[in-house]
């Protein structure tokens, strides 16, 4: 009876086994079409860098696929595997492995079929070459759950951890996305999963190459299967077999200096696939990968080693694809964007925010940074707004060379503008800049402007960055005008205030949410300040005024500019206005005592005595060009300690006319601004038949006279 009870449950067990096994493997083996209408952005020149072996046991199942969506129309897949029973491989050739001493970043769109299941795929590092596989596969010994890449379990009593390690890639490290979950381990080759935490597909890494990778069980419950199990490291369960494209990024930190420990991080699901947004996942892991496992050491000079997938199938198959985006070694580059708003004059960041109707400028800076090839044949695809239009598109670069303008065509599609760069991207000509300029569209309400992705797709690199997401604000008018009885005038060292108003037709205009900005013409500046109503009224809504100093003015007429701009950065109108500094007139430099001799005779009839030196009688006029100037002169009799003089100080015109300025203000000179402040002279020119004279009566008493000369300089004629 006990022995009944144990057969029956041997048979329960096994029974399980393979309804477990059936409900994880239900294979579509037709070949999904959707993966090639809907193939992400990817490079093209995949037979440039890998190469499709010939491989030892079964045929090699990998092939090179062309995409059928219109959308990316030259990029290329690696058809891993499509049928039951296959093993595929593609691997780097020599010119592009990865060189495991300097940092690098691979990253690819991975396609796993909707509903079926394929063993799944694995990313490798390898350091054999390029016809490298697992070994014993043959048309009766199924690569299945091997991935082409781990030792094949035969389940024999001879099957050992070592044996297994010796039956895989040597020299490897391995990153699985393993579809099919291998529980049964009671059949030959199909057991690896059954030690992980959970039965769903999954993604971990190992060395293939490695004894202590693999655990071999005995056989139990009558079984002569010597099972193995794969000992996963870092497992991850997310879904992989969902009819969509799955992003992965791998990021490679080379060991430092002496050490043989280098760093990867790999993320998956990274980028949204419909959209190719950057998004958060929790499929992420960095862990430490020892170089020696691989056949390097630190003091190893040549650090390179193979890189590529491999993938198999069993009875169950899937669809399985690959699209490259970025190549380790291949070509380095970047893709960068700025938006600026140049009415508001302000960068358009994440969640900023535009006025309807503001000018635009893209910037999208291309840049070759390293590589074996150049980035060449670079198609621009930029994904339109309906409600940012642009009018004007250029390429530059940075030789100088082959400067280029978008087409109205191309700039008038509403869906993308695609544009192909007539230049590559090199060492010796390292960017490209595509700057498009348009408008924000006039809305009557907020609008909000997405993020996008923005494709640069070349042969060699896919270059991609998102846009900023931005608000469109309905644009608020102001208007702006300046008081009619502002002043036009100022004298130095004054200031004179100046007011305006601020209007709006679509709403009140508070103060508070106004800042008013002023320039000047001769490079002078005014702080900006908030809307403060009048100079009787600081409350008054919708007006300002400001103290504008002659210190700040230059000489003559100044162009004062006034504009508005509120909150949200819509901005008036410049009211413009003239104020003049009027500049200094001035007396220069004038002779202080003048001698009309210190040893006269006495005349016997009316003379007229010259001064003994020249006069110095200098004007200045700094005031604007052809401003008008009068000289004025007066003279007090002169006297000496006990009479006065017979005479007067006169002024002879050219005319000859004799001017008696005693006690009177006789015009001497006029004149006008040249506009330069150069100091006039208005005694040059005078001789002994002109300018200021002495006029002496006869027989005057004898001694010494003196008086004064009092000069007046005026802008307007004495009446």
């Amino acid at each position: 009876m006990k022995t009944k009870l144990k057969q029956l449950l041997v048979m329960v067990t096994f029974g399980v086994s393979l309804l477990i096994g059936v409900q994880l493997a239900q294979a579509d083996a037709t070949s999904d079409a959707n993966a090639l209408s809907t193939m992400p952005n990817g490079v093209s020149a995949i037979s440039d860098v890998f190469t499709i072996p010939q491989l030892t046991g079964l045929t090699n199942s990998a092939n090179i696929q062309s995409s059928t969506n219109t959308a990316n129309k030259t990029s290329k897949a690696v058809q891993v595997t499509n049928a039951a029973n296959q093993v595929g491989a593609i691997w780097s050739n020599s010119s592009h492995k990865v060189d495991l001493s300097n940092n690098w970043t691979a990253s690819m769109w991975m396609y796993f079929d909707k509903g079926s299941t394929g063993d799944g795929m694995a990313f490798v590092l390898q350091n054999v070459g390029t016809s490298a596989i697992t070994s014993g596969l043959s048309a009766t010994a199924s690569p299945g759950q091997t991935l082409g890449v781990w030792g094949r379990d035969d389940g024999t009593k001879a099957t050992t951890s070592s044996s297994l390690a010796t039956r895989a890639i040597q020299k490897s490290w391995a990153l699985e996305f393993d579809e099919y979950v291998n529980i049964d381990y009671m059949t030959v080759n199909a057991g690896f999963d059954w030690n992980l935490a959970s039965s769903k597909p999954h993604i971990a890494w190992a060395y293939p190459g490695e004894s202590t990778s693999y655990k071999v069980t005995p056989p139990g419950d009558g079984s002569k299967i010597y099972s193995a199990i794969l000992n996963h490291n870092n497992p991850m369960y997310p879904t992989l077999s969902d009819g969509a494209w799955h992003h992965v990024t791998l990021d490679w930190t080379a060991p430092a200096s002496g050490s043989t420990s280098g760093t990867m991080t790999y993320s998956f699901n990274d980028k949204d696939p419909s959209s190719g947004l950057a998004q958060s996942t929790t499929y992420t892991k960095t862990i430490s990968i020892d170089i020696t496992k691989l056949g390097l050491t630190a003091s190893s000079t040549d650090k390179s080693v193979y890189w590529g997938f491999t993938g198999s199938t069993g009875t169950s198959f899937a669809n399985n694809m690959i699209v490259f985006e970025s190549v380790p070694g291949l070509v380095d580059g970047d893709a960068d964007v700025s938006v600026t708003d140049t009415t508001q004059d302000k960068a358009v960041t994440t969640d900023t925010t535009v006025n309807g109707n503001d000018d635009l400028t893209y910037k999208y800076k291309l840049t070759y940074n390293s590589g074996t090839a150049d980035w060449k044949s670079i198609a621009a695809r930029l994904t339109q707004d309906k409600n940012v239009s642009f009018s004007s598109g250029t390429v530059t670069y940075a030789n100088g060379d082959n400067s280029e303008s978008f087409t109205s065509d191309e700039l008038n599609d509403t869906t993308a503008i695609a544009h192909t760069l007539s230049g590559s991207l090199s060492k010796t000509n390292p960017t490209a800049t595509l700057t498009l300029k348009g408008k924000a569209a006039t809305v009557t309400s907020q609008t909000a402007v997405p993020s996008v992705v923005q494709y640069f797709n070349g042969s060699t690199f896919i270059g991609s960055v998102e846009t900023p997401k931005f608000t469109i604000l309905p644009a608020n008018k102001l208007d702006l005008s300046m008081a009619s009885d502002n002043a036009t005038s100022v004298e130095p060292s004054k200031t004179i205030n100046l007011q305006g108003q601020v209007t709006s037709a679509d709403s009140t205009v508070g103060n508070k949410a106004v800042t008013m900005h002023v320039t000047l013409d001769n490079g002078n500046t005014i702080d900006n300040f908030t809307m403060n109503g009048t100079s009787s009224d600081s409350t008054k809504a919708g007006y300002f005024n400001f103290d504008l100093p002659a210190s700040k003015l230059t000489t003559g007429a100044n162009k004062v500019s006034v504009y508005a701009v509120d909150s949200n950065g819509n901005k008036s109108n410049v009211a413009t206005l003239t104020v003049t500094l009027n500049g200094v007139l001035s007396f220069g430099d004038i002779s202080g005592s003048m001698s009309f001799g210190t040893d006269n005779e006495v005349p016997s009839k009316e003379i007229l005595i010259k001064a003994s030196s020249d006069w110095n009688v200098n004007v200045t006029d700094g005031r604007v060009t052809g401003s008008k100037w009068y000289v004025y002169a007066s003279a007090s009799r002169l006297t000496s300690d006990t009479h006065t003089l017979a005479g007067d100080v006169v002024y002879v015109d050219g005319d000859g006319t004799k001017h008696v300025m005693t006690n009177k203000a006789t015009l001497i000179s006029s004149g006008a601004s040249d506009g330069s402040s150069t100091a006039t002279n208005i005694a040059n020119g005078w001789s002994s038949s002109k300018g200021i004279f002495l006029n002496v009566q006869p027989s005057i008493y004898t001694g010494a006279y003196s008086g004064q000369v009092t000069w007046t300089l005026a802008n307007t004629p004495a009446s």
